[in-house]
């Protein structure tokens, strides 16, 4: 079978029509544009062109089965003007986005609590540990803060002090390092 079957006339290209039906049979088929176009030796872009330009030979595709009947669900009524429209009755993938967005909903108002009880002085995040509060008198300010001294935040307004004990080369004191790198429980 001769792979190119094109017939040159001058400059142009012209598909002859026993190579247009063959390829309109196999579309017709349900075979793809890049089977078609393996067997011909062409790009895919020629045969869905062909087809574009011959829809007496190549039947037109649908573009599938719409979003609503793949979900299981029932075609959307159309709204009146002015009119919201009506929650679906049915029980479909729909429920999950709704009840995604409560949850979206309930975790925002939590940052929006939490954001209001830290503006308000009240947050956990702003209670100065007791042992913090008795290092206050000794702390330092961080452009007074030496190589080897701990950079544990005492406080939580202006000016920041710093706990300023003596470190073995590492950020913080024993004490604080303590508090923050705790061993992990065995599991």
């Amino acid at each position: 079978m001769n792979v190119h079957a094109k017939i040159k006339v001058g400059k142009k290209a012209v598909w002859d029509d026993a190579t247009k039906r063959e390829m309109g049979k196999m579309w017709n088929n349900g075979q793809s544009a890049g089977r078609i176009s393996a067997k011909f030796g062409v790009s895919r872009n020629v045969v869905v062109g062909l087809a574009m330009r011959n829809p007496d030979l190549f039947t037109p595709k649908g573009k599938g089965t719409p979003k609503y009947a793949r979900w299981g669900g029932r075609k959307p009524q159309p709204k009146q003007p002015g009119e919201a429209r009506a929650r679906p009755t049915h029980d479909n993938v729909g429920h999950k986005l709704r009840n995604m967005h409560n949850t979206r909903k309930a975790r925002m108002e939590a940052v929006q609590r939490e954001a209001s009880d830290f503006l308000a002085g009240t947050s956990p995040l702003l209670q100065i540990a007791p042992d913090d509060a008795l290092r206050l008198s000794t702390g330092k300010e961080l452009v007074d803060l030496g190589v080897h001294e701990c950079r544990w935040v005492l406080n939580n307004g202006s000016p920041f002090l710093f706990c300023a004990d003596a470190t073995e080369g590492a950020v913080y004191c024993m004490h604080h390092a303590k508090r923050v790198y705790q061993p992990r429980e065995a599991r």
